[in-house]
């Protein structure tokens, strides 16, 4: 594995965000949020996934990247534009769906066995002091199923 961020941070001069071991690659998003790169398990640079871009097939910032392994994709939020938007694990557009439904933003999400996701938000009302504000199960499509405060 250290390997694998040596080559990414020396070849592409950037830190990276999230780190993703499926298979025989590794799958590398940048913390600048504009690009996601796949490797081999040996470092090689294999391809990009998506780009930067207005397009139902690219993405403004990378919030988060996912996994769905049982249906083999790549699940990108794209914290600008609020929404998702799905690849094949080879890098093929899928679909974009969007979470407008959702008020405000949130600082974390993931992915549910069960296909939905799981969203949060957390207080900050000190400097040593956060508390979990809202968290939330969506759809794919941003219909809330449950709110938890």
């Amino acid at each position: 594995m250290k390997l694998i961020l040596e080559v990414f941070q020396n070849s592409l001069d950037t830190n990276f965000s999230h780190l993703l071991d499926y298979d025989d690659k590794y799958i590398v998003s940048s913390s600048s949020g504009q690009s996601i790169c796949v490797f081999d398990k040996q470092g090689k640079f294999l391809y990009n996934i998506g780009s930067v871009g207005r397009a139902d097939n690219e993405y403004l910032i990378i919030g988060r990247i996912m996994l769905d392994e049982k249906q083999e994709q790549l699940i990108v939020y794209d914290i600008m534009s609020c929404r998702l938007v799905y690849y094949t694990i080879s890098g093929e557009f899928v679909k974009a769906e969007s979470l407008k439904g959702i008020e405000g933003s949130f600082d974390e999400i993931i992915n549910l066995p069960n296909g939905n996701f799981l969203i949060y938000r957390f207080t900050h009302t000190s400097k040593n002091s956060t508390s979990l504000n809202t968290l939330r199960e969506i759809t794919p499509s941003g219909e809330v199923v449950a709110t938890h405060w």
